[in-house]
């Protein structure tokens, strides 16, 4: 028979708290709490960098600065503009040492063969011939030079092209293709 206890239902039993329910609500709070934390911090951090970038704007367009850039700039303008001249006088200079066909040995052996009161305008040379073109007062100084360099180069391939007088002088021009002169000079 069973015992019935009228105050068995008064009596308190206690209840199994749900721990795995109150555990998952800390959870969710806790993981909640971090969700907020971390949108205010990256707010906090969107801002400040923000205002990071409306101190540069408000820098780089600072009249100081924009002063200094178009100096820079100019200055910028003006080496590029000195780096093309100087390229161009070193291809220039390239161009002209390799285009040298007289040594200055010959040229000073010419130079010593000039008499006195002549002078010699032009000196060029094309791989063959060592052309002078030049002007004196007397007119038997060409042929005094015309010896004196047949002496000074040791050679007898120099032949005087052309003679002509203006009113107080004459001209000359004088061809040098001795094979000994064109190959020292090359050296």
């Amino acid at each position: 028979m069973r015992d019935y206890n009228f105050f068995t239902s008064y009596i308190k039993v206690p209840e199994k708290k749900n721990i795995k329910g109150i555990l998952l609500v800390i959870i969710l709070v806790v993981i909640f709490a971090l969700l907020l934390f971390y949108s205010w911090m990256l707010s906090a951090l969107s801002l400040q960098k923000m205002q990071e970038i409306k101190q540069l704007d408000q820098f780089l367009e600072s009249d100081q600065v924009k002063a200094q850039l178009k100096e820079v700039n100019d200055k910028q303008a003006e080496l590029d503009q000195m780096q093309d001249l100087y390229d161009y006088a070193v291809s220039e200079h390239q161009q002209w040492t390799s285009n040298i066909a007289v040594s200055p040995g010959v040229v000073e052996e010419i130079a010593k063969a000039l008499p006195s009161g002549m002078f010699i305008d032009t000196l060029s040379a094309d791989g063959t011939s060592i052309d002078l073109n030049g002007f004196t007062k007397n007119y038997s100084d060409i042929a005094q030079y015309q010896y004196n360099l047949k002496e000074q180069l040791n050679t007898e391939d120099i032949l005087v092209t052309a003679i002509s007088q203006d009113d107080y002088r004459y001209s000359f021009s004088i061809q040098i293709t001795s094979e000994e002169v064109l190959t020292h000079e090359s050296n």
